[in-house]
């Protein structure tokens, strides 16, 4: 039991700062080898952010102090000692793996340092090694020239660390301590899959870490009180009347409002949730624009709005840029009006699929589309239309301005527009000569300046947020390079087209990962932006600023930040008529909390919404939640495309969503297995029970998405 002798006292805390001093040495051996070898099996949580060699620091001084304070107590509970037997050693390994999990877990929470799961399976591997020899030397030390010797001095270790756990001696320390080393790929895992708790988290972090934006020049207000959307993802003015503005939900509802009585004028212009279906990741309605010739409420003989939407099902994805009348009578008339330009096919791939519409001054339409993760098509131009920006002639003038497309893409379709003769393909044997540039990895958002340049904001993948400027036939390098440096994917050879790097990159940290790109700032209210390229991060909720000239520039300016964070975060920005600066935020996925904030400056006296709390909020039981909980946590063995079998360990891992299984389960039957795990009913035993991990009301959302899958067979 715990001593509190002071002589014992002083000679726990001597031990423990030697052994913290060995955990200190041991990170950065391990951050080496994570660096140099991949040993962690990545398909368990997809695609984390590699640590970089500025998060070493942090790293050993959150390592290092846990493994004092843990190795403090372990000292004083079970003796200040040299650790010289196999079972003591045993119990300051369990206690090493107590401290890494720890430390892991406090620097998730309250760090920006990148949380990386092969640095940290590194850490832990190598000192159990570590520990483990450091037995052969204490208690036998002609073991390190002994191969039987030494490898006697692990396997007593390691015995005597099972005869910890089988036995509970002394108590259930040992078997306790093995539990929390499963903390920190548990909160890895939770927050890549599950949105919800992703949210929850960054609003904790951004609550506990210091705010960078804390002496930034200006705040977000709700730039129209009362007036809420259900996820906005994009605002517009209209062309011709600066009163009047428009939103695209991402479900697929679309709104105008009159600025000057905006709650009362809000008015449903079309709703194309039926074709969107599922909303999941990056999915649903993203971006939109007017012809140069629309007018609200006249017709021009012609379609003259258009949009950009995926539509994703359970076993088919399309990815759409459609053309519409606005002037039709109805929302039901709008949406017959509609007219497929472009039907992108493909297997269900919920990232990636940013995209935006705009027409440049030259009159053509030009829209981005991301990769969606399809490896196929990195670094080509004869295949389909991702990962890039594309241009065409939607008005078919035809003559010495536009041709039609020589061919179709890839498992797609398209219809009704020209493609310009000047884009960068045209002529280019089986090339897809929509293609402007290429290169790109997931372009959400893009704008023209002034001087008719592009800018676009490039979402990266495990290190650095881009902002391009983009060029006719340029190649902004991905997947084999990204910001300013060379990735492990391989150099095509040759590299098609122009290679060209970005005006500025920033790396990510615990929170700015995912940047929400803008504009370049001409006669705003807000003069001391006039020239600067504002944008922001959709995770960190952040508002930056650059110098807007087009050269490159290694710094950027923190503005402001808006009041929600990751999938609940920013969207897009707009500039109004009047020169105000304005952003969109998402807000939750079940009731309408959207905003539109106006950028103002701070002068100490206004008051920000305080952040929605996400893990308050209910979730009603619903099919589409259960498409995701599903999805998120349990698709991966029991789905129809399960990629993880045991059979060969004698596991039977049912179909869940095959209908001869419900043919023999009834809905309680369902949510036990659900809550309780597979053993319960003999179904599988390697299932594990999601009660505290999904609510009631989750869990019957899957009950009812898995109905719904087998034509509702009980």
């Amino acid at each position: 039991m715990l001593n509190l002798d002071v002589g014992r006292m002083r000679r726990s805390a001597v031990f423990a700062l030697a052994q913290a001093v060995i955990v200190a040495l041991i990170v950065p051996m391990a951050f080496w080898l994570s660096q140099n070898f991949e040993f962690f099996p990545r398909n368990l949580i997809p695609v984390w952010t590699r640590a970089r060699l500025e998060d070493l620091l942090p790293t050993v001084q959150f390592m290092a102090g846990a493994a004092f304070f843990v190795f403090f107590f372990s000292q004083m509970f079970f003796g200040s000692t040299l650790p010289s037997t196999a079972r003591r050693m045993a119990i300051e390994v369990y206690a090493f793996a107590v401290a890494v999990s720890a430390g892991s877990v406090a620097m998730f929470f309250f760090s920006m340092t990148v949380f990386d799961p092969e640095l940290l399976l590194g850490v832990a591997l190598l000192g159990v090694f570590v520990f483990c020899a450091g037995h052969a030397i204490l208690a036998n030390q002609s073991a390190l020239t002994n191969a039987r010797g030494l490898l006697s001095s692990f396997g007593s270790v390691i015995g005597e660390g099972a005869g910890l756990i089988i036995k509970f001696r002394p108590f259930p320390f040992a078997l306790a301590a093995a539990l929390l080393t499963t903390t920190p790929m548990f909160l890895a895992y939770k927050f890549k899959s599950d949105r919800e708790f992703a949210d929850a988290v960054t609003a904790f972090r951004m609550s506990m870490l210091p705010d960078l934006a804390s002496d930034a020049k200006y705040t977000t207000v709700n730039a129209f009180p009362g007036l809420t959307f259900l996820q906005p993802m994009l605002l517009r003015f209209d062309p011709n009347d600066r009163n009047r503005a428009y939103v695209l939900e991402r479900a697929g509802g679309f709104y105008t409002f009159d600025v000057r009585d905006p709650v009362n004028s809000k008015e449903l212009m079309f709703d194309l949730s039926d074709e969107v279906q599922r909303i999941h990741l990056e999915t649903g309605a993203q971006g939109f624009a007017f012809h140069p010739d629309y007018i609200y409420g006249q017709s021009s003989g012609k379609n003259d709005f258009f949009l950009y939407y995926t539509s994703l099902s359970d076993d088919a994805q399309t990815n759409y840029l459609v053309s519409m009348d606005l002037s039709q009578p109805t929302p039901e008339a709008r949406v017959a009006s509609k007219f497929n330009l472009i039907e992108l096919g493909g297997q269900p791939n919920a990232s990636h699929n940013g995209g935006y519409v705009e027409f440049g001054a030259d009159g053509f339409l030009y829209f981005s589309i991301g990769d969606r993760l399809d490896y196929d098509n990195h670094q080509v131009v004869d295949r389909n239309l991702y990962g890039g920006i594309f241009r065409i002639d939607v008005d078919q003038a035809g003559g010495d301005i536009s041709a039609p497309p020589p061919r179709q893409p890839y498992n797609s379709v398209t219809a009704g527009y020209y493609i310009p003769v000047d884009n960068p393909l045209v002529g280019t044997p089986d090339a897809v000569e929509e293609y402007y540039a290429w290169g790109l990895r997931n372009p959400f958002r893009f704008s023209f300046d002034d001087q008719g340049r592009i800018w676009a904001g490039e979402v990266g993948a495990a290190t650095w947020e881009e902002v391009n400027l983009i060029v006719k036939g340029g190649n902004y390098q991905w997947p084999f390079a990204e910001g300013y440096l060379n990735t492990e994917t391989p150099r095509p050879d040759p590299v098609p087209g122009i290679e060209v790097e970005p005006v500025f990159n920033y790396v990510h940290t615990a929170y700015d990962r995912a940047i929400i790109g803008g504009f370049v700032v001409r006669d705003a209210r807000l003069s001391a932006l006039n020239g600067r390229y504002v944008f922001g991060d959709n995770f960190s909720g952040n508002l930056f600023a650059i110098d807007g000239a087009g050269e490159t520039v290694t710094e950027s300016e923190i503005i402001g930040r808006v009041n929600q964070y990751g999938q609940r975060g920013l969207t897009s920005f707009a500039m109004s008529p009047v020169g105000e600066i304005l952003v969109t935020t998402m807000g939750g996925r079940q009731r309408p909390e959207g905003d539109i904030l106006k950028l103002v400056v701070d002068d100490g006296t206004i008051v920000v919404d305080e952040t929605p709390d996400a893990l308050e909020e209910a979730i009603v039981a619903s099919a589409e939640i259960g498409f995701e909980r599903f999805n998120d946590n349990c698709a991966t063995c029991h789905g129809r495309d399960a990629v993880v079998t045991m059979i060969d360990l004698g596991y039977n891992m049912p179909d869940f969503t095959d209908p001869a299984y419900h043919a023999t389960r009834s809905d309680d039957e369902l949510r036990e297995i659900l809550k309780y795990g597979g053993g319960r009913l003999g179904v599988d035993v390697a299932m594990p029970p999601w009660e505290l991990l999904l609510s009631d009301e989750e869990i019957e959302s899957v009950v009812l998405y898995l109905r719904d899958q087998s034509g509702g067979e009980k």
